[in-house]
């Protein structure tokens, strides 16, 4: 595809001319028509050899960064609630982890900076105060009264990550009493309760493995973690297809219903297990792990995709939908598994993600550019496979060259509900280029938030 087909042309003149409330203001972005799924903008860079971003790339994200990051604190600031409610995944907590990080990549760059961004303690100072305000206000409105447990969705993440910010302001007491409430209700999961990365307990297993990456030793105790990894094998087995041999996680999961999912299908739980101990040392369980991700291996499409039945998801290449969010699954199977078969899915996914993976929806980490990028990424970390950090930077450059998905003032993104860092053109901008610029020169540090094996 060497150009936008006539299709995807109305479709973008119409998206620019339909409102102004598809373009970015003061306020904020307020698109809200989806164009087709299938849309995307030719990546004409994906066959060039890229060994670098050049410098008016790093100074596009530079200001870019600085522009939405005012926007973003201006528009929503801490005392504001979104209407969708105040998790990670959609408000004032997940703005919190956003702040946070910026935090953190001030003082990784503190000392000597890598060439392109040089630290501030007083940046670092401000940041962690304003992710402590926004946390602040979020906790009281994260209820466990909903049916809501996981990191992104549920208390169980607002409550780690308000850990870690009391942590690091010199509050241990209240991070600890933090951790505590948090800790009884892996006690009290059954399968009965949410499964999924986004709010059930493949979340929790995420929830333990973050305070434990921060604090350098197990916060939840061990047993309890055990019981969450426990309870979703036993989910899984509940539902088991004879017919595919494979865990299911529930009784809707007929064939290939939502598999293909890094968020809220099984894949997502799938990769969670793969990171616990209680199924690595559990040979029956590891192999029925090991079964369920052949089974996803064998409905490959030639072109790399892998896809559910949910919402004509075949169409979706975006990490929440389709073969990226399964990417990082097929690399954590050659990791642990070692056959050749689970990388060469990847590769093969990644080229596909390359090819069609801009899409013209925006820039989000869950279904838009950012997301999928940060997959290109992963692939070059764990392989050293030049050829995909290529692919992956072709990708950014594509973006940043079209003002209808980096340009605030002319973005034309449909999900533009900004209060969202996960699910918003602002916050998945503000995501990856706070991550470049402070890595630039060491991409192996570049992981996709809230789901990455490097700490966010």
């Amino acid at each position: 595809m060497k150009t936008l087909s006539n299709q995807a042309t109305i479709w973008v003149l119409f998206l620019f001319f339909f409102s102004s409330a598809f373009a970015a203001s003061s306020e904020g972005c307020k698109g809200t028509v989806q164009p087709p799924d299938a849309l995307f903008y030719p990546n004409k860079l994906e066959n060039t050899t890229i060994t670098s971003l050049p410098k008016w790339a790093i100074d596009m994200m530079t200001e870019r960064k600085e522009t939405l990051e005012k926007m973003y604190y201006s528009d929503f600031p801490p005392g504001y609630t979104s209407p969708w409610g105040s998790y990670i995944y959609f408000g004032g907590a997940g703005t919190a982890l956003l702040f946070l990080r910026f935090y953190h990549l001030e003082m990784e760059t503190l000392q000597n900076g890598n060439g392109y961004y040089q630290g501030s303690m007083e940046r670092a100072t401000n940041y962690l105060e304003i992710s402590k305000d926004y946390i602040d206000n979020a906790l009281p409105n994260t209820l466990w009264e909903d049916e809501h447990i996981g990191f992104l969705k549920g208390r169980t993440g607002s409550l780690a990550l308000a850990s870690v910010i009391y942590s690091l302001s010199g509050d241990d007491t209240t991070a600890k009493e933090y951790i505590a409430e948090a800790a009884t209700h892996y006690d009290s999961v059954s399968v009965d309760s949410p499964f999924d990365l986004d709010s059930g307990m493949a979340g929790m297993l995420y929830t333990a493995r973050y305070l434990k990456k921060f604090y350098g030793k197990d916060m939840i105790e061990q047993s309890r973690v055990d019981n969450v990894a426990s309870t979703l094998y036993q989910l899984g087995l509940k539902y088991y297809n004879t017919t595919i041999k494979a865990l299911q996680f529930g009784p809707a999961f007929n064939g290939m219903h939502r598999i293909g999912e890094g968020l809220f299908g099984s894949g997502g739980v799938i990769y969670q297990l793969l990171q616990e101990d209680w199924l690595l040392n559990n040979p029956q369980a590891l192999a029925d792990v090991k079964s369920t991700i052949d089974y996803y291996l064998s409905t490959q499409k030639p072109d790399g995709q892998i896809y559910d039945d949910f919402h004509d998801a075949g169409k979706r290449i975006q990490w929440c939908h389709g073969i990226p969010g399964l990417i990082p699954i097929f690399l954590k199977a050659y990791e642990v598994f070692g056959e050749e078969k689970y990388l060469d899915a990847a590769k093969l996914g990644s080229d596909l993600v390359a090819q069609k993976g801009v899409l013209v929806k925006g820039m989000m980490l869950c279904h838009g550019v950012i997301g999928n990028v940060y997959q290109l990424f992963d692939l070059y970390a764990k392989t050293k496979d030049e050829t995909y950090r290529s692919k992956a930077y072709s990708m950014v450059l594509t973006a940043l060259q079209n003002p209808l998905l980096t340009d605030p003032t002319k973005w034309i993104s449909y999900d533009c509900l900004a209060s969202s860092f996960f699910v918003s053109t602002a916050g998945g901008m503000l995501s990856f280029f706070s991550d470049m610029l402070a890595h630039t020169n060491e991409l192996e540090k570049l992981s996709m938030p809230a789901f990455g094996d490097q700490w966010w």
